[in-house]
């Protein structure tokens, strides 16, 4: 095989070169432009319009004036009062049990760490009363086991 041939000879297409051709042509086709999917309503959207129905049909059925005195009437406040703190009351019990659960999630974690820690200390204390080379290899396989135990933990 010569030089000649090498470079006479057309490159080979990979699958993502026609990939990119072939987009281009179908852009080309469509005028340059791709098709817009069609937009699903948003729950904001439903919810204003459902809102607005319910201002003109109160329009129709009473008098702009009276919409306005019920609105504004004494017992619309205490309403308003009443939802507003039954509002904050809830918020406030959400957020007491959220932090109830990460206490207990905490306190868990504190206590498997304390006991964690109780059997290192025991292993060290055992290190000083053992004197004998029986208790010292017994003391190795407590401490690999515990070692073993604290890279799981953590």
């Amino acid at each position: 095989m010569s030089l000649d041939d090498v470079t006479d000879s057309e490159p080979a297409e990979d699958s993502r070169t026609e990939e990119v051709r072939r987009r281009r042509e179908r852009v080309a086709k469509d005028g340059g432009r791709r098709k817009r999917k069609k937009r699903r309503p948003r729950s904001g959207d439903l919810f204003f319009v459902v809102v607005l129905f319910f201002l003109i049909l109160t329009f129709v059925v009473w008098s702009p004036g009276e919409v306005i005195r019920l609105l504004f009437n004494e017992t619309a406040g205490l309403v308003l009062i009443v939802i507003v703190v039954e509002f904050l009351i809830l918020k406030s019990m959400d957020r007491t049990r959220v932090f109830q659960l990460e206490n207990i999630k905490l306190r868990e974690a504190r206590r498997g760490d304390r006991a964690l820690l109780k059997r290192a200390r025991e292993a060290l204390s055992e290190v000083d009363k053992a004197s004998d080379s029986e208790s010292a290899q017994a003391w190795k396989e407590n401490a690999r086991k515990l070692a073993d135990e604290i890279k799981d933990n953590i």
